[in-house]
């Protein structure tokens, strides 16, 4: 359903319109938002590593530097020589290898640390689409319950929620709906009534469901151009 002031962009196939409307509760196509119950166990990894993993490896990094900066003149003293015997080729080796463990230590500490602000922007993220979709859903029902006499169409609907999507969703009645309509019966007096009596009616009504138009519309015309 659309007014000739808010046309609905085309969505391609049957699996396009469901994970176009799903953005309604998402404001994603499901892929990358945390539920609330991945939100909280995402929030202790994040705890752990900030309190546990990162202290551990910054004084791991801590006790490898001094050897490290012992090393590093150990290696431009032979690497100084223009030849070296057995035994320094061993001290050299030996050397560059703690080098080496210092800068795995001091890189596996940076990834932790970069880890953490991905993590927090993450949950940050989810957390927003959770409201976001908890509202888009209140937003939609109260758009049906506003109009006129309107319900929403359930005769085609999935038997389960579609993929990456929450099963546990407080509108999942609605995520899987294969697509939306409303419907509303006409009073046979309108009929009766005449044409123009009946058309008068039935522009009323319609405009009535408009803001759930202007719902599906938005979240169709987003899914085309992240699906482009």
């Amino acid at each position: 359903m659309n007014t000739e002031d808010d046309q609905p962009v085309p969505v391609t196939s049957a699996e396009d319109g469901i994970r176009a409307l799903g953005i309604i509760f998402t404001n994603q196509l499901g892929e990358g938002v945390l539920t609330l119950d991945a939100i909280e166990a995402e929030q202790e990894k994040l705890n752990n590593t900030v309190n546990e993993v990162i202290p551990a490896y910054e004084q791991k990094v801590s006790d490898a530097r001094e050897a490290a900066l012992e090393a590093q003149a150990t290696v431009e003293a032979l690497k100084a020589k223009k030849s070296l015997n057995s035994v320094e080729k061993r001290k050299l080796a030996e050397a560059e290898g703690v080098q080496a463990n210092f800068k795995a230590l001091n890189d596996t500490l940076n990834q932790h640390r970069e880890n953490v602000s991905i993590m927090e922007e993450n949950i940050a993220s989810s957390i927003k689409a959770n409201a976001d979709a908890q509202l888009n859903g209140d937003n939609m029902v109260a758009a049906v319950e506003n109009s006129n006499g309107f319900r929403l169409c359930t005769e085609n609907t999935l038997k389960r929620t579609p993929k990456d999507f929450p099963t546990n969703h407080k509108y999942d009645n609605l995520l899987r709906l294969k697509d939306f309509g409303v419907e509303k019966s006409i009073d046979p007096k309108l009929v009766a009534a005449g044409e123009e009596a009946l058309l008068t009616s039935v522009l009323e009504d319609l405009r009535t469901i408009q803001p759930l138009v202007e719902i599906l519309n938005r979240a169709i015309n987003y899914a085309n151009e992240e699906m482009v």
